[in-house]
């Protein structure tokens, strides 16, 4: 009898949903786009830096404008596709460097409205989202890239404020807010590079050299035995682009080189075979924009847009 009353119970909810199809019984539409808009930030912007924790986006900074820099800390939550202003830096900065560690987001050097190249090392708490200057890198500098390996942040390159790209390879210590210089650097000076860390090794991507241009490198540095080698490389010179980890491979989405202009490609990078591919490419040609992949999902922070790439780890890789 209970069976018959459970099995004559889910016909009725059958029949209510196909006859009252506007009520909460209705399944909602699964969204398979792969890449769409999803969101909006208060202004337009480049040259932010972004990053994720606890399943938000971060965005710091960026430049409205030639000149017009801005000092909003903006959190975006993907489950309701709002963005917040939750903060405000010291002063408004683009070209600055995020690197997560623990509980915090440290944001490294930058530039201000009064174009003076930024060494400060800041620390933002996502939990309070209160943010302090713990310490500083050993000289100013922009466009800069970075990541952490077994508590350590690692800063590469960057421009200085004599307009020139360096080579230095910058540690810090979150344990004592102390930042110094190692004694290796980068095979070349290169600012516009993008950097993520995998397997306890840091790859960095492409860059611009003011004297070679633009670079198509590929560079993994070891911390662990302190060395540095090109372990492949682009399919073309590419700088100002974002790479981002999801699953057991790298993207390296968008850029620009002088020669080819902007990229809309999506390229895969295989640490464990250092095999590169162009595995799709997005609708729009982006450069010079921040954005963070939570779980399967990458959001890009491109003029005023936040887009999705919708499960990438579908997308057959290399």
């Amino acid at each position: 009898m209970v069976r018959l009353k459970i099995v004559g119970l889910l016909i009725l909810l059958v029949i209510i949903g196909i006859l009252f199809p506007w009520l909460p019984l209705e399944r909602e539409k699964t969204d398979t786009s792969p890449f769409k808009q999803v969101g909006e930030m208060s202004s337009a912007r480049y040259n932010s830096t972004s990053a994720e924790f606890a399943g938000k986006v971060y965005t710091f900074g960026g430049a409205r404008s030639a000149g017009d820099w801005t000092d909003e800390i903006l959190m975006f939550d993907p489950r309701s596709n709002k963005v917040l202003t939750v903060g405000h830096l010291p002063l408004a900065r683009s070209g600055m460097t995020s690197v997560v560690f623990g509980d915090y987001i440290y944001l490294f050097g930058g530039w201000d409205n009064f174009l003076v190249y930024s060494k400060d090392i800041l620390r933002f708490s996502p939990r309070s989202n209160k943010i302090e200057k713990v310490g500083e890198l050993p000289f100013g500098r922009n466009y800069a890239t970075g990541a952490e390996v077994g508590g350590k942040i690692y800063i590469f390159g960057g421009e200085n404020n004599l307009d020139q790209s360096i080579s230095d390879i910058v540690q810090f210590d979150p344990a004592t807010n102390k930042a110094s210089t190692l004694t290796i650097s980068l095979p070349y000076s290169v600012n516009g590079s993008t950097a993520t860390s995998y397997n306890r090794k840091i790859y960095i991507f492409g860059g611009t050299t003011k004297k070679a241009g633009d670079v198509a490198s590929i560079l993994m540095f070891d911390p662990d035995s302190g060395t540095i080698s090109v372990a492949a490389s682009l399919p073309k010179p590419n700088c100002a682009s974002l790479a981002v980890v999801v699953g057991k491979m790298v993207y390296i989405i968008g850029g620009y080189s002088d020669y080819w202009g902007l990229f809309s490609d999506v390229i895969a990078f295989n640490p464990q075979s250092n095999e590169v591919k162009v595995v799709t490419t997005i609708p729009i040609k982006m450069a010079a924009h921040s954005g963070a992949a939570v779980g399967k999902n990458v959001y890009l922070m491109s003029g005023k847009e936040i887009y999705r790439m919708k499960n990438l780890v579908s997308i057959r890789g290399v």
